[in-house]
């Protein structure tokens, strides 16, 4: 495509100096082309495969494995105990919220049901300290949920960032 847009100009790249109507492929080239009848069946299947995988990658990438439900009673004999994940999360982003120098607190939990994952994104207000509003957030709000959920570990990803909404409003 680059070159039959020029872009190797007119001596590049496997062209006759000169010559404006050189072929990508040599004759012999061509003519292997038109006999073997394998060969355009092969590239569309190849195609199609390589189409398969761009489309399962796709997928991968917009899949999020949200824990619906965590199951806290594990003994069913004496019934069965869950939460709700929304409003467990819902709780915490409103702890979070309600820290000095914190804007607004987004979160989910995520991974399986022995096994839950806390993602948080927390918009920080101008002039907070970051150190101090993660000693808050570990301390308090991780500790409260890893003591909900009943778990000894609780992985979490917490991304601090300035809260550019609030930013442009002063500024505005």
């Amino acid at each position: 495509m680059a070159r039959g847009a020029g872009l190797f100009g007119p001596t590049g790249l496997g062209t006759n100096p000169g010559s404006a109507h050189t072929r990508l492929l040599s004759p012999g080239e061509t003519s292997y082309v038109h006999r073997a009848g394998w060969f355009w069946p092969a590239v569309a299947a190849v195609s199609i495969i390589v189409a398969l995988l761009c489309l399962r990658w796709l997928i991968v990438q917009f899949r999020i494995e949200r824990a619906g439900e965590i199951q806290v009673e594990p003994d069913r004999a004496h019934g069965a105990t869950t939460i709700d994940t929304g409003s467990l999360i819902d709780t915490v982003e409103d702890e979070i919220a309600a820290y000095p120098g914190v804007a607004k607190a987004r979160g989910r939990l995520t991974g399986n049901l022995n096994h839950p994952q806390l993602h948080l994104v927390i918009d920080l207000e101008r002039g907070a300290d970051p150190a101090r509003v993660r000693q808050h957030v570990t301390d308090g709000a991780v500790a409260n949920l890893r003591q909900a959920l009943e778990v000894d570990t609780l992985p979490s990803r917490v991304t601090l960032r300035v809260d550019t909404a609030r930013r442009q409003q002063r500024t505005a």
